[in-house]
């Protein structure tokens, strides 16, 4: 019998990980549509790619979490998730740097869903596959 603690973990970190990813794609589209509508300049150009940057991390975050459902059972895939989370996190990291060097101010919401959640799945993904090499965790 497999650990089945480890797959629900897997499963709710996975989720965490849509939510936060539907949360940072509408930001950006937001955020895209606001860069987009100021005036022309360097500034803008880089508050601009910021906001490419946090929807494209989103829809990473997203892809992510829908690969992590898909792969909760398969411990084998866990390392696939792993870099999943770790693309979720630079993305998310190179936004906000762009977007201080663009003139905002240091978002916490930023931080929570784009490194936060990715590091909690990338845990999650390491206690998968961690108990798939485990013998006593899945007999029990």
């Amino acid at each position: 019998m497999k650990n089945v603690n480890s797959e629900s973990t897997m499963q709710g970190a996975c989720i965490l990980m849509i939510i936060g990813g539907i949360i940072a794609g509408i930001t950006g589209i937001a955020s895209v549509i606001n860069a987009a509508s100021a005036s022309v300049g360097a500034q803008t150009s880089t508050l601009f790619a910021a906001a490419c940057l946090t929807f494209a991390c989103g829809l990473i975050a997203m892809i992510s979490g829908v690969i992590g459902v898909n792969h909760s059972k398969n411990h084998e895939k866990a390392g696939l998730c792993m870099i999943w989370g770790a693309v979720t996190i630079a993305l998310s990291l190179g936004g906000t740097i762009l977007s201080a060097v663009g003139g905002q101010s240091f978002s916490v919401v930023n931080l929570v869903f784009g490194i936060l959640l990715p590091t909690l799945y990338i845990l999650a993904a390491a206690n998968n596959r961690t108990a798939s090499k485990d013998p006593a965790m899945q007999n029990g």
